[in-house]
């Protein structure tokens, strides 16, 4: 059976690794469309900021917290409480992770308002 310290490294490692997949995939385009001879291209960021000048304002800040701040939040929450160099006591730590763990049934909210939009 694996040590928890093993145990928390690996998820340490994992949700390190998340982090840096976040910013590829809030950076680069999700979708090209090419309208009589025109492109656009059109990242997260740029979706939600024409979401909000369009006035979509309520759509634009829900994908803005569930798609861009509560993944970071998330993985940062996740990576503190399994990083040992933290110094948080183990009380605090078994309270943040349970936090994490209910929030994470919301992780899919962004997708769920983007199927309603289509």
């Amino acid at each position: 059976m694996r040590s928890l310290l093993s145990c928390n490294k690996t998820a340490s490692i994992l949700a390190l690794f998340g982090l840096l997949a976040l910013i590829p995939g809030y950076v680069l385009p999700f979708l090209a469309i090419n309208k009589l001879g025109s492109d656009h291209v059109y990242t997260l960021p740029s979706s939600i900021v024409a979401l909000i000048v369009n006035g979509e304002v309520l759509i634009g800040l829900v994908l803005l917290v569930f798609s861009i701040c509560f993944p970071i939040a998330k993985l940062v929450l996740t990576l503190m409480c399994t990083n040992a160099a933290v110094p948080i006591g183990p009380k605090t730590r078994n309270r943040v992770h349970t936090v994490v763990t209910i929030l994470g049934k919301y992780s899919m909210l962004d997708i769920f308002v983007v199927a309603l939009l289509v």
